[in-house]
């Protein structure tokens, strides 16, 4: 597992433009930004990662410091419901990243348009890396699959 990391750490930092979708099961805290929080949010200000597209209803990536301007969040909590808007925001995202880091989630409930766009950096020869307990609809397609749980 640990040449596997090291390959990741090596295709994270050759990428021009990568992108995290995190599902519900990827953080670490539900009250307050934990780990997983603010080691997301020193990677998008470090310039590592582009953008954050999370599942989650809570403002735990803004508290941990990730702008607005490079996170969207597709379930809007008013509504309790999916965004549309920002699902297509999503989709914009995944159409330029040429590397697709998916933490916490197998994928079942992300929108079609989302998981259609995922598939498609795959198809364009970009990296998908999945980092979940459980199986997901694209372990297949991944090109590492971590089976990590966040940390207790």
């Amino acid at each position: 597992a640990f040449e596997h990391c090291v390959k990741f750490v090596e295709t994270l930092r050759g990428s021009q433009h990568p992108l995290v979708y995190a599902g519900p099961n990827a953080y670490d805290t539900k009250e307050y930004p934990g780990f997983v929080h603010m080691a997301l949010a020193a990677l998008v200000s470090a310039g590592h990662v582009d953008g954050i597209i999370s599942y989650t209803s809570n403002c735990l990536l803004g508290m941990a410091g990730v702008p607005d301007a490079n996170l969207c969040k597709i379930w809007d909590p008013r509504k309790n419901a999916v965004d549309r808007e920002a699902v297509g925001r999503a989709v914009g995202m995944l159409q330029q990243c040429d590397l697709c880091l998916i933490l916490g989630t197998n994928l079942t409930e992300t929108p079609l348009e989302i998981f259609e766009a995922m598939q498609n950096v795959g198809k364009r020869g970009g990296p998908i890396v999945v980092c979940t307990p459980e199986e997901s609809y694209l372990d297949t397609a991944s090109r590492y699959k971590f089976d990590l749980r966040p940390l207790e």
